[in-house]
C-alpha cells in the first residue's frame, strides 16, 4: 500500500499561497475525485491553514525578515495584501475579513486574509475564526461552481 502522490500534491497546493482550495477543488473534481469527498477534504485543508497561519504567522514573519531578499518580497506581499483588503475592513470592520476571504479570486484567500489580520494586530482566535469562515464560504462557492450548480461567469 503506497502513498497517493496525487493526493499529497493536491494537499500541498491547498496550503500554498494564492492557490489554496479555490483552485484545488475544481482540479480534484476534474481529475475524477468524488465531489463530496473533495469538499470535505477542502474544508479540512482550510481549517488546517487557518489554524496554522493564525498561530504561526508571527514566527514566519520573524524568520523571513532575517533574510534580506525574502524580507523585501515579504514586505511587497504585505503591502499588496493590505491594499486589497483595506476597503472590506474599512467598511465592515474586522468581519470584513470574512467577506474578503470569501471572494474566490486569486489573492483573497486564507493566506492573504491571515496576513491582513496579523498586520492589523488581530488576535489569533479572531483571525482564525474569520479566515476559516471566509475560506469555507469560498469553498462552497467554488464547489457549487465546479459541480455546475452555479455559474460564476
Amino acid at each position: 500500500m503506497g502513498v497517493d502522490f496525487t493526493l499529497l500534491t493536491l494537499a500541498a497546493l491547498s496550503l500554498a499561497p494564492t492557490v489554496e482550495t479555490r483552485y484545488t477543488i475544481p482540479l480534484a473534481i476534474g481529475m475524477g475525485y468524488n465531489p463530496i469527498l473533495v469538499f470535505l477534504w477542502a474544508t479540512v485543508m482550510t481549517t488546517l491553514l487557518s489554524v496554522m497561519l493564525a498561530h504561526g504567522l508571527w514566527l514566519f514573519d520573524r524568520l523571513v525578515r532575517k533574510i534580506p531578499v525574502l524580507s523585501e518580497i515579504w514586505e511587497k506581499y504585505i503591502d499588496r495584501a493590505r491594499k486589497r483588503a483595506e476597503p472590506y475592513i474599512e467598511k465592515y470592520g474586522a468581519p470584513g475579513l470574512i467577506l474578503f476571504v470569501a471572494v474566490p479570486l486569486p489573492g483573497t484567500g486564507v493566506w492573504t486574509g491571515s496576513l491582513v489580520g496579523y498586520v492589523l494586530g488581530m488576535n489569533a482566535k479572531h483571525m482564525m475564526m474569520y479566515t476559516f469562515i471566509g475560506g469555507l464560504i469560498a469553498n462552497v462557492i467554488t464547489f457549487l461552481a465546479s459541480v455546475g450548480v452555479i455559474s460564476l461567469i
